[in-house]
């Protein structure tokens, strides 16, 4: 083997690990991964008023990627069990029309945080204890929803 040929190998491996090295750069930077999170039993307090009646489902969404996205759409599924889960089988979708203080559509940009919330009805409370409850998050960059469950605790009144 000459001087040519190995210098040839030595080039041809360098390529080789550059473009992988790229690929692998390039399939980092077009996914965007967002955050979601979601406290129960959360009530709004005015000052002066004190607690308001009624509680909701708080959801907060960060944008941890590094592309902009846009929130096209809110809500969730509620699904019988873990098998009909696995199985895709959802027992009830809806959707949460207007998660104040949120706006649907907003654009999420790398680093920003959406903030909405949806009614915590006896109806959400049923399917959260008897069930899996998910919030479900569409956005521009995903043809499927990104999902996070919700556990509602039995909450005892003071």
């Amino acid at each position: 083997m000459s001087a040519t040929d190995i210098a040839a190998w030595w080039g041809a491996g360098i390529a080789t690990f550059v473009a992988l090295f790229e690929f692998f750069r390039w399939w980092q930077s077009r996914a965007t991964e967002l955050r979601i999170s979601a406290s129960t039993n959360m009530q709004e307090f005015l000052p002066g008023s004190g607690l308001q009646d009624g509680r909701f489902v708080s959801v907060e969404i960060n944008n941890v990627g590094d592309r902009t996205t846009t929130l096209t759409n809110f809500g969730g599924f509620h699904y019988k069990s873990w098998w009909q889960e696995r199985l895709n089988k959802v027992t009830q979708a809806f959707v949460i029309l207007d998660p104040t203080p949120g706006v649907i559509p907003c654009e999420l940009a790398p680093g920003q945080m959406w903030r909405g919330r949806m009614q915590q009805t006896e109806q959400v409370e049923s399917w959260s204890r008897n069930g899996r409850l998910y919030i479900a998050v569409y956005h521009s960059l995903s043809k499927k929803a990104q999902l996070t469950r919700v556990i509602i605790p039995v909450q005892d009144d003071p």
